[in-house]
């Protein structure tokens, strides 16, 4: 009897805690867009679609790191996965990330794996994810020094005391994060596992990576967001008529780096909307000001969503299984 009083008290709090946080991060963004709106200059405002254009395979080419991630840990667990089927799971599912519930795009990465169990499917896409995501948080902070380095307030004078310190920061933060992740790769898929919706949670080997592949391919990672960096940069520059600074580039890559890491932590809001667009004005609007960094914020986000239809569209198209071949 208890226990049944204890399940339905946790199926009554977990969707008021969504909503509450929901409605928390609503306001703070509400609050920010307010104050950028009073700063907000319209006759600031061109539209280049030729640098929209090029944005957009940019956009697709950044998460070809992550893709090629997740299939070398189900080659690893002994799948042999082609490359066509991973690419058109992984990005079909980036369109599942726009449906309520985070488990959508994990549903449709599993059911769209040849000869791949849900369990196995599931737990490396979820692997890769957080990884991915972690690459993001690691490639932020080895530009750090180079973003804060014109502010004035104790960050910038902590990282304008040394030359040296700014090229240690930026080093030493992805050889850490290496080997933390082979150090802790069994106690991560066992956090990993308890993250999966109980459907997927299917018996599977657990995920391991040499340390030479972890290196390789998480230093892949890295530069697969220095892609993105660069393609906020072309989708700046279709909204701006400032010509493109390539001195910039570590500031729209620790831009686009925070913004997708805090929509992604943002699991209550699908695709992180709105979330993201605020924590990339924040680190982008000190550098061109507020009406390009909203600007920038979303042109970024179409280009974003045009690459993954796109993708998707060419995937299905001409790398669409044949008759049978998802059969379980």
């Amino acid at each position: 009897m208890n226990s049944n009083r204890m399940t339905s008290w946790r199926r009554f709090i977990k969707p008021v805690c969504k909503i509450g946080l929901f409605l928390l991060v609503l306001a703070a963004v509400w609050s920010q867009a307010r104050r950028y709106w009073a700063t907000f200059d319209t006759t600031q405002i061109i539209f280049s679609p030729f640098w929209l254009l090029l944005a957009v395979p940019a956009s697709v080419a950044g998460w070809l790191p992550a893709l090629g991630y997740w299939r070398d840990l189900l080659i690893a667990q002994r799948h042999a996965v082609r490359f066509r089927d991973a690419a058109r799971a992984y990005y079909y599912a980036h369109l599942g990330k726009y449906v309520p519930g985070k488990a959508v795009a994990l549903v449709i990465r599993s059911t769209q794996m040849e000869g791949v169990g849900a369990g196995a499917a599931a737990v490396t896409a979820v692997y890769e994810t957080l990884v991915t995501m972690g690459a993001g948080v690691c490639a932020a902070v080895m530009v750090a020094p180079w973003v804060f380095r014109g502010d004035a307030g104790a960050w910038g004078r902590w990282l304008q005391q040394s030359a040296v310190l700014s090229w240690a920061v930026c080093l030493v933060a992805p050889g850490l994060c290496i080997v933390l992740l082979g150090l802790c790769s069994n106690a991560f898929t066992r956090f990993v596992e308890r993250l999966l919706p109980k459907p997927l949670a299917v018996p599977h080997e657990p995920v391991r990576q040499s340390w030479g592949r972890n290196s390789r391919d998480f230093c892949l990672l890295v530069g697969g967001w220095w892609i993105h960096g660069l393609s906020l940069g072309l989708a700046s520059r279709a909204v701006d008529a400032q010509p493109i600074a390539l001195s910039v580039w570590p500031v729209w890559t620790a831009a686009i780096a925070v913004g997708t890491v805090t929509g992604f932590l943002a699991f209550f809001v699908p695709a992180g909307l709105v979330v993201r667009e605020a924590a990339l004005v924040a680190v982008l609007a000190p550098h061109v000001g507020h009406t390009q960094a909203v600007l920038a914020a979303l042109s970024i986000r179409v280009v974003s969503l045009i690459g993954e239809i796109v993708a998707a569209g060419l995937l299905y198209l001409f790398a669409k299984p044949r008759p049978g071949e998802l059969a379980r």
